[in-house]
């Protein structure tokens, strides 16, 4: 299929569009949709004989015995175009030629069938690559990792996915959870370090890691809280044992406010020290695809000088 997408030119097979079964593209290209979206463009290969026939008696260049010979053959599609140049000498040169030149005529008349893409060059790019992975890797095929999108036009990707992949299909081409967090660059050291995913808070995946503070093994998280103003904050937090977050026990030491962009997400910066445990600089924080820290990284000491 010949895709024009917002005047850039992609070709990808019918199959590849239609891998994820029920999706909107799969629907578009079904089999039995398909021809209906491109009148007057007809693959010879699905013509039975009286299809084959018609054409050669409304073709100019095709003489009466000609037809006569296709049709005493029976001659479908398929076999008009597996034709070999000793199959038709029997018929005669003039036949040869004329039926050559008449099947070449109508292929490059309905070779190139284009179809308009009103989205965004890069995203629909990505679907493909992902609808291409599908195809090549089959079971062991991965949705495209939060981290692997372009953050700049993060929500136009989305918005494509959610077009084509609605709903809970979207989770076919990228996968809506980040699974770990790097923080980094915090003044409080206890607090950098590989966050992974556990749990929920406020709907939202939240994140945790086992860290020293005061000489003692604790557990430090990041999760997302709606404040008694209806505002919402993403915190780095102490939580005790034992206790859900967002109560007073909490041990916080920085925060940020959702992002527009990523709501669902900690923000990478605009993180804010909060007075009493933290202290400056704020960190700044990585979204990863990776589950595990390297091998042999420890949690610093928050009472460790920078």
């Amino acid at each position: 299929i010949n895709l024009n997408v917002r005047g850039t030119r992609m070709t990808v097979r019918r199959s590849t569009l239609r891998i994820f079964k029920g999706s909107v593209l799969d629907r578009q290209f079904d089999d039995t949709v398909w021809p209906m979206q491109q009148p007057g463009k007809e693959s010879m290969y699905e013509w039975s004989n009286e299809e084959v026939v018609d054409w050669a008696k409304g073709h100019a260049a095709i003489p009466e015995e000609i037809t006569d010979l296709l049709q005493k053959n029976k001659i479908d599609g398929p076999k008009l175009l597996t034709l070999s140049h000793e199959g038709l000498k029997e018929w005669g040169p003039d036949a040869m030629n004329i039926v050559i030149k008449a099947v070449c005529d109508f292929q490059t008349k309905n070779k190139y069938i284009e179809v308009f893409i009103d989205h965004d060059e890069y995203d629909f790019q990505r679907i493909i690559e992902q609808l291409r992975r599908k195809v090549l890797s089959k079971d062991a095929y991965q949705p495209l990792s939060l981290v692997g999108i372009n953050k700049t036009g993060y929500e136009t990707f989305v918005e494509t996915v959610d077009y084509y992949f609605p709903g809970e299909m979207a989770g076919l081409i990228w996968e809506k959870t980040v699974r770990c967090i790097d923080v980094q660059n915090a003044g409080v050291m206890g607090v950098n370090g590989i966050y992974t995913c556990s749990g929920t808070v406020d709907g939202v995946s939240a994140y945790r890691k086992i860290g020293i503070r005061n000489e003692q093994e604790v557990e430090f998280s990041i999760f997302r809280c709606l404040l008694s103003d209806y505002t919402k904050w993403w915190y780095i937090s102490i939580v005790p044992k034992d206790m859900k977050p967002v109560t007073d026990d909490d041990i916080d030491f920085y925060r940020a406010p959702v992002s527009l962009e990523h709501s669902d997400f900690p923000p990478e910066g605009t993180w804010i020290t909060v007075e009493k445990h933290g202290l400056d600089p704020p960190p700044m924080i990585i979204w990863k695809s990776d589950i595990l820290p390297k091998s042999g990284e420890e949690s610093g000491d928050e009472n460790e000088e920078r």
